[in-house]
């Protein structure tokens, strides 16, 4: 077991800094709008940019790094709520809401957008009406992979989830809540909205279904759908109403399930989830290439008696489990954090408290939020992982008062494969230390996927260009510059590299400003862009070969 934690152990190669492979895209006019959103189309990128009833669609030709349209709209969509803009396949729509009050009916549609020209189509497609009101969305925090306590943390005026396709892309799953008439959740249950379309968004199944607990013993977490149309919901199931995580005997008040809504049915199938004696912290649900279902997540191994709340700030390991069309549970693995791979980048005070630590506290991963699962063709999948917190802290004031600030923390990663025939690969610590006072801003990363290396890209300090194994990095602050860095982690060996590509401070020159992960889009598999402001008014766009 030994001989197999010490091959673990990361050992990251530094390759020295360079703007080798670095291209800048002539100035365009700068659209400001708190919404912006990158697809890449082949040689060409669309960007969309929403601020309340304008749109401004932007078309990129990524060789030649110019703009090469533009146009703009002024509520276009006469009345209509924007949900979110989709590509399903090779096309891009709108999706839209619309309140036909004298019917007091909710109606769906969806506009198409020409992604060469920048244009928005006339045809308004119909996709269904709903009899009554719609509640408004609820959403994460996280990325992908969802806490099952906690789940929602701001409610949003939308009102669909738009974010389900088939791992074959032939059907699409439009998710909404009903708003509900009993406003206790205690006895209020809530009514869920599937609605499955083909390729060409047609509708092929629609129905509203009747959650089996009430809206205080449950949170649906996660949503899945498969080629055939079934859909998969994962739902954290509380034992009673305090919806408290551990019982006064310290264990668990919690189970978990995957309720399955067969392709045109109306009625529930309820599946268990049972890891044994490892509890569930973070939890996503996939469809792979195999059209099974996959869930992956992190586990911690007991509940402490000591927290004074109830929750939990540390996990011990990843595990994973694949559910079949006919609701098998199958290959059903948990993989502990090795110690060794926990104390690396640490301060030496910190390997040895966690070295002191019960058997059962050696492989606490603290503060780790799961975001990432990316299934490959050949059946594996790689898990990445973020330590991501915030800690808010109460400062003196000159009239004799106090005041309250929060800052927002985005630490080392954890990346993990599984291999196909469901065993551990290979898991690496990525060492980083951001911190911000804006939320996200310019912190945390984006994930990419090479030919045969994955990728994450982030803002770093400079003083890590070259940081051996034995020690802590330093921390990049929010909107202080930065390095755009790159780790390459080979997907067959799990070698890791790190290269640091560019100073945005001095990018031929310019000091460019508003880097955000949510700009950073891949354009090949050996490309990426981000949009930059470069001041004086005028955006760029940096393309960048990945290492």
């Amino acid at each position: 077991m030994k001989k197999i934690l010490l091959v673990l152990i990361l050992l990251i190669s530094i390759k020295g800094f360079s703007q080798t492979g670095v291209q800048i895209s002539k100035p365009f006019k700068v659209v400001d709008a708190p919404k912006k959103l990158y697809f890449n189309n082949g040689k060409s990128v669309l960007s969309v940019k929403i601020k309340g009833g304008f749109i401004t669609l932007q078309v990129f030709d990524v060789e030649k790094m110019t703009e090469v349209a533009r146009n703009e709209y002024k509520d276009i969509f006469k009345g209509g709520y924007i949900e979110d803009v989709i590509r399903f396949k090779d096309k891009f729509y709108f999706i839209y809401t619309l309140w036909d009050k004298p019917n007091e009916t909710e109606q769906v549609f969806a506009r198409e957008i020409n992604p060469y020209k920048g244009v928005i189509l006339d045809k308004q497609i119909s996709l269904f009406k709903y009899k009554g009101r719609m509640a408004g969305k609820l959403t994460s925090s996280a990325n992908v992979t969802l806490n099952i306590f906690n789940v929602w943390s701001s409610l949003e005026i939308d009102k669909l989830n738009l974010d389900n396709y088939s791992y074959d892309s032939t059907k699409f799953l439009i998710q909404f809540r009903i708003k509900p008439e009993e406003k206790r959740d205690k006895l209020s249950y809530d009514e869920i909205g599937y609605y499955v379309f083909n390729d060409k968004l047609e509708l092929l199944s629609g129905n509203v279904v009747k959650m089996p607990y009430t809206e205080k013993k449950m949170d649906n977490i996660d949503y899945s759908i498969d080629a055939t149309g079934n859909v998969y919901t994962l739902a954290a199931v509380f034992d009673d109403d305090t919806r408290k995580r551990k019982k006064k005997d310290g264990t668990p008040n919690f189970h978990t399930e995957i309720l399955k809504l067969p392709f045109g049915k109306d009625k529930l199938k309820i599946i268990p989830i049972d890891l044994k004696d490892k509890f569930i912290d973070r939890i996503g649900m996939f469809e792979s290439s195999t059209n099974d279902i996959i869930c992956a997540g992190s586990y911690f191994n007991k509940i402490k008696s000591s927290f004074l709340k109830d929750d939990i700030t540390a996990v011990n390991g990843v595990f994973v489990f694949k559910l079949n069309e006919s609701g098998d549970v199958f290959d059903n693995k948990c993989f502990e954090f090795p110690i060794d791979i926990i104390n690396q980048y640490e301060k030496k005070k910190t390997v040895r408290k966690n070295e002191n630590k019960d058997d059962d506290e050696k492989s606490e991963f603290s503060e780790l939020i799961l975001k990432n699962l990316k299934i490959q063709d050949d059946g594996s999948f790689v898990l990445i992982g973020e330590q991501d917190y915030f800690r808010d802290y109460t400062t003196p004031t000159s009239n004799g008062g106090t005041k309250t600030h929060i800052k927002f923390f985005y630490e080392d990663i954890l990346i993990t494969k599984i291999g196909s025939d469901g065993n551990l690969a290979w898991m690496k610590k990525l060492p980083k230390r951001q911190v911000g006072d804006k939320g996200i801003g310019g912190l945390s990363y984006r994930y990419l996927k090479g030919e045969k290396d994955h990728y994450i890209i982030f803002l770093d300090n400079e003083k890590n260009i070259n940081l051996p194994i034995n020690k802590e990095p330093a921390t990049h602050v929010d909107e202080a510059g930065g390095f755009v860095t790159a780790y390459k982690i080979n997907d067959e060996t799990g070698k890791v590299t790190k290269h640091s590509l560019y100073d945005l401070r001095n990018v031929k020159g310019m000091d460019l400003k508003q880097f955000s992960t949510r700009r950073v889009l891949q354009t090949s598999l050996s490309d990426f862009l981000i949009e930059f402001y470069k001041k004086d008014k005028e955006d760029v766009y940096i393309k960048t070969k990945l290492p």
